[in-house]
């Protein structure tokens, strides 16, 4: 089914979120993660990221304070609550990061969103949270990726070979069908079995156990993993313009080190605030009083303000912790669509 493309959030349009009730019961819409999918295009997802950085860059989309909670084996439990305006629908998304279910073969990201009406407060929907988690962060990356470089890279280095890693190849491919790919993984087996996935969506893509293969001649390095410890060296960034660590989301996590950060000519990040409390290569650079707080530039102000753009030459970081104005932007827009399908199911609480 193909949706016309609708006003997102950002754009100042109020996405409605009906609440029911059957006999005494509240009736929310639950939406799976091929529901999601279905109501959205490629177009949708990149606009809808774009637009609502703009707006938190204005002051317009909302964002509380995010709760992460460590746990066993490397476990992050977390919790996001944020507006896509000031009017919009609450969001909270509550979930977990469990890097050891890679060896359980079961998935390594778990998080549902519970959106509540605007004007009650009452629940009104459950989305899947993993499809919004993979659509949005490819989708911002895109964003951030077209901001920050100059012209289509010709090369894109990912590494990590899970969901995120395969979300950001399906979202780049599209964006630069000229583009090569290169993926790095953690053993030939998740190699033949990623090249498997990768050619069921058309995608040709360079795949090696050795990240310093992965990443040479790339001018966009993404990292998408899970690691307590730096994964990619500044000796290995020669060739590369941009590198994009998802993985340093909390402070335990570090996707590199205190030598990518003194390499690179420009910092960015999805939110300062954010960042500087909850990305461990950031945290560490600033409680050393190696980072300048002042020297770090918001994506949402780059979006906002195109002289600022591409500007820099040498390495330029771009450091994404995830916000949660993301999940709310991108379920406004699917919770519209979902209205006028009356897609999903009903379930009585």
């Amino acid at each position: 089914m193909v949706f016309p493309l609708v006003e997102h959030a950002g754009d100042g349009r109020v996405a409605t979120c009906s609440v029911g009730r059957v006999n005494d019961g509240l009736s929310v819409r639950v939406l799976s993660g091929d529901d999601v999918r279905g109501l959205v295009t490629f177009d949708d997802v990149v606009h809808s990221q774009r637009e609502v950085f703009r707006a938190f860059h204005r002051g317009e989309a909302v964002l509380a304070q995010r709760a992460l909670l460590t746990g066993p084996e490397d476990s992050v439990a977390f919790a996001y609550l944020a507006r896509a305006s000031s009017t919009a629908p609450p969001v909270v998304k509550i979930g977990s990061v469990n890097p050891v279910n890679a060896s359980r073969d079961l998935p390594g990201i778990h998080a549902q969103l519970l959106v509540m009406d605007a004007n009650t407060g009452a629940l009104c929907a459950i989305v899947d949270g993993e499809a919004v988690t993979l659509l949005r962060t490819a989708a911002a990356t895109t964003v951030a990726i077209q901001a920050l470089v100059a012209g289509s890279p010709r090369r894109v280095s990912i590494i990590g070979s899970g969901p995120l890693a395969l979300e950001h190849l399906r979202f780049l491919h599209q964006a630069f069908p000229r583009c090569d790919f290169a993926v790095q993984v953690r053993s030939e087996q998740r190699s033949r079995a990623f090249i498997d996935i990768a050619s069921r969506a058309a995608i040709t893509v360079d795949v090696t156990t050795s990240v310093a293969e992965a990443v040479a001649g790339a001018e966009v390095v993404i990292t998408a993993t899970n690691s307590v410890e730096p994964v990619v060296r500044a000796e290995l960034l020669a060739d590369a313009s941009l590198l994009v660590s998802l993985g340093s989301f909390a402070p335990g996590r570090r996707e590199f080190g205190a030598d990518v950060i003194e390499l690179a000519s420009r910092i960015v990040v999805d939110d300062v605030a954010t960042v500087v409390q909850q990305s461990g290569p950031i945290v560490d650079a600033v409680e050393r009083g190696h980072l300048d707080l002042h020297s770090l530039e918001s994506l949402g102000h780059i979006l906002s303000e195109p002289s600022s753009a591409q500007s820099a030459r040498g390495l330029t970081l771009y450091v994404s912790v995830g916000l949660g104005i993301q999940d709310a932007a991108l379920a406004d827009l699917v919770l519209a669509r979902a209205q006028v399908a009356d897609s999903g199911r009903r379930m009585t609480l």
